[in-house]
């Protein structure tokens, strides 16, 4: 708290689900930072169906990120029927799959080892070809509407309804 000059973390979110230990462990030592005033938010990521099916306390719990796109719709049977009536917002990270939905990559694109995409099933044989393809589709909508291939992408995951946020990342 001293280094981020915080009196308190506003929101704190598990990102993975510890195999090692059973959620409500990590829970209860969050709740005992919430009831501290260390943090007053708690948040998951990235938990699979099953480990949300298992989690009991979701009044303690006030959101759960996860990745949602035109291309990776798992979250509309994986995780919104499960938190339905849960008062849990969801908020959608890889809005544009690492950069794939802005319309910047083609066949020809290549990535370095070190760069996510290279490891990413999203730029990969069949996979990669059929992505291109609906940004084909997608970059005419946006031409049609006078937008970026980006900002339509964005738009389509903000039109749920039970979508809070879309998180994207930037490089410039």
């Amino acid at each position: 708290l001293r280094r981020l000059k915080l009196d308190c973390i506003p929101l704190l979110q598990v990102h993975w689900p510890d195999p090692k230990r059973a959620f409500e462990e990590t829970l209860a030592a969050l709740i005992l930072l919430r009831s501290q005033g260390k943090i007053r938010h708690i948040g998951i990521c990235n938990f699979s169906s099953t480990e949300l099916l298992k989690i009991r306390a979701w009044k303690d719990i006030i959101s759960c990120q996860d990745s949602y796109s035109i291309i990776d719709r798992h979250v509309e049977t994986d995780v919104l029927p499960i938190l339905e009536g849960a008062k849990v917002s969801v908020m959608a990270y890889a809005t544009l799959v690492h950069g794939l939905l802005t319309g910047k990559y083609g066949p020809s694109s290549r990535f370095s080892s070190n760069d996510l995409r290279s490891r990413h099933p999203a730029f990969h044989g069949d996979a990669f070809r059929r992505n291109l393809a609906r940004v084909e589709m997608l970059k005419e909508i946006a031409r049609r509407y006078g937008k970026t291939p980006a900002q339509v992408a964005i738009r389509w995951v903000l039109k749920n309804p039970r979508i809070t946020c879309a998180i994207v990342g930037a490089k410039t």
